[in-house]
């Protein structure tokens, strides 16, 4: 009898070892899958904040532009020496709609040259409010030849220069002391 006794809580004890691995087994198993399923909602909550953060704001890069009252170009921005330096040179033709903005990151005085630059030019002298201080028609100057020099007809020091085709100030009617807007360009 005692055998028996001994067998029966053997078997029992068995029983429960098992019953206990699987409880075991079964609880990790759910705290897995638990863990998983909270990870797949974290992601979805990301993905839906982040769609939606993107959605609001415009990743869509703005080209600048020169404007005044109703008339915008886009501008192309030379706003290292190598830029300035290169400028229009050497284009054939400028697109009516189109400018080039020079960026001086301390106001002063400076002077330009048409050398190697093939087409006529209008230069608008602006300072750091974008008041436009000059005006200045540029002729074309080959290579070889004694290029003048161009400056603003102002002591005020300058922050900008714009180019564009000859004859655009007057076609807008801008003139001097007018304000020009510069849009989507951040003075970095």
């Amino acid at each position: 009898m005692k055998r028996e006794k001994n067998f029966q809580k053997k078997e029992i004890d068995e029983k429960d070892t098992k019953k206990k691995d699987e409880n075991k087994r079964f609880l990790h198993e759910f705290v897995k899958w638990a863990c998983i399923i909270i990870w797949i909602k974290i992601l979805i909550i990301i993905f839906f904040f982040f769609h939606a953060a993107v959605k609001k704001t415009n990743f869509e890069i703005q080209q600048p532009e020169f404007c005044f009252q109703e008339s915008c170009f886009e501008l192309e921005i030379a706003d290292t020496p190598e830029k300035r330096t290169l400028g229009y040179m050497f284009r054939k033709q400028i697109p009516d709609n189109q400018a080039m903005l020079f960026v001086f990151w301390i106001p002063g005085y400076h002077s330009f040259w048409m050398k190697n630059t093939l087409v006529p030019l209008d230069m608008i002298w602006l300072d750091e409010d974008y008041r436009v201080i000059s005006i200045n028609q540029a002729e074309p100057c080959w290579e070889n030849e004694d290029c003048p020099w161009y400056s603003p007809d102002s002591e005020i020091k300058i922050s900008y220069v714009i180019e564009a085709n000859s004859w655009t100030a007057e076609k807008i009617w801008l003139s001097i002391w007018d304000i020009v807007e510069i849009k989507n360009y951040e003075y970095k």
